[in-house]
């Protein structure tokens, strides 16, 4: 018997067609198979669509508040070489908000879209988790409320006296929910003072607080405040006392007797007193 020779079999070109069409039967096989072959595959942090312009939104007024950044795990069925493959960005997970009739929290049910993607219409869902998303529709709203100062242990040293508290800017706009800016009573600054005054007192960067009928705080995560703090000025002014003399204008010409007159005056205080900025009574 003939001794076997792979240089024999590379020389043969008969063989080598014969070798080349085995071979490619065999890959096509393969492939074929792998096609054929169906699997569950999960997906992670694939994010949900919202439609915010729908128009029973637009008609309502309502805008989303809270949960338009849900992220979903995503369960589907479909050839290996293709679920094999997803990533977050070629899933897109909707919100199905056409029922949404009135504002609050609803549970939104999903459904994945394969508009314009050819590779997953032979991918069906098989679940989501979460199954429902919870959103959070309100009408957005604006209000505009006055800043009330609070000044705790306000005094001053004797001889002098604070005017009242100024606060700039003196309003604040507060745009948001409706539901959460009907909680608001009143826009606030605080400040607590250690020691008298005897100067003028300014504070520049005053947190501005949003509370509520009871005096309690606010969360404003929901809210947009046109200025996040403001300045609470306190004049003080000095107070002194000062003789009181009474001069005369406009007397007649020549020699008025004003010692007369003078006699017949009666003051009922020799002596004022005056208030005014620190620094200009001091002369």
């Amino acid at each position: 018997m003939k001794k076997f020779k792979i240089s024999d079999f590379i020389n043969d070109n008969r063989a080598l067609r014969i070798f080349a069409v085995v071979v490619a039967l065999l890959c096509w096989t393969a492939v074929q198979m792998t096609q054929s072959i169906i699997k569950n595959q999960t997906v992670h942090n694939v994010p949900v669509s919202i439609d915010w312009r729908s128009q029973n939104l637009t008609e309502l007024g309502l805008s989303i508040i809270e949960g338009s950044e849900t992220l979903v795990s995503v369960t589907v069925r479909g050839p290996t070489t293709v679920v094999g493959q997803l990533k977050p960005e070629n899933l897109k997970v909707v919100a199905n908000i056409s029922e949404i009739s009135e504002s609050g929290y609803h549970d939104v049910s999903l459904t994945l879209s394969n508009e314009g993607k050819s590779e997953l219409e032979n991918v069906e869902v098989v679940s989501f988790s979460p199954s429902t998303v919870k959103i959070r529709f309100d009408r957005m709203v604006q209000r505009t409320f006055t800043i009330e100062p609070i000044v705790k242990g306000l005094s001053t040293l004797p001889s002098y006296v604070s005017d009242p508290e100024k606060v700039t800017p003196a309003t604040v706009t507060v745009t948001g929910p409706q539901v959460d800016l009907d909680k608001i009573d009143r826009a606030v600054v605080e400040v607590e003072l250690a020691e008298p005054l005897s100067r003028n007192y300014v504070d520049d960067a005053l947190r501005i607080k949003l509370v509520n009928a009871q005096g309690n705080e606010i969360n404003t995560s929901s809210l947009t405040l046109d200025n996040e703090s403001a300045q609470l000025l306190i004049r003080v002014l000095r107070i002194k006392t000062l003789p009181l003399i009474v001069g005369f204008t406009n007397e007649p010409q020549g020699s008025f007797p004003l010692s007369e007159l003078e006699v017949l005056m009666e003051m009922t205080s020799d002596e004022i007193q005056i208030a005014g900025p620190v620094d200009s009574m001091e002369s």
